[in-house]
């Protein structure tokens, strides 16, 4: 089975992977069951995002980008199911 991506990244373009059926099911199967947990460490950074420091500075100046980042990711891989199931 072969699944394309665009990637944007490290070179852009559509890549072919070849996968046997059980690493099919396998990768879909880990998309599916590890989406709670994904949308666990996007709430926990939303959560730390909103901390500040007594000066209304961001406590952790970088957990925004960080929850920004995973929803990114988040709705990358939702695509990435979506097209291989």
């Amino acid at each position: 089975m072969t699944a394309k991506q665009q990637s944007t990244e490290s070179g852009g373009g559509l890549r072919t992977v070849t996968l046997t059926a059980d690493q099919w099911n396998t990768l879909y199967f880990y998309l599916l069951t590890s989406t709670k947990y994904r949308n666990g460490e996007i709430e926990a950074w939303e959560r730390l995002a909103l901390e500040t420091n007594e000066d209304s500075s961001p406590k952790f100046i970088h957990a925004a980008d960080n929850a920004r980042y995973l929803r990114d990711q988040e709705k990358t891989l939702h695509e990435i199911a979506q097209s291989i199931c």
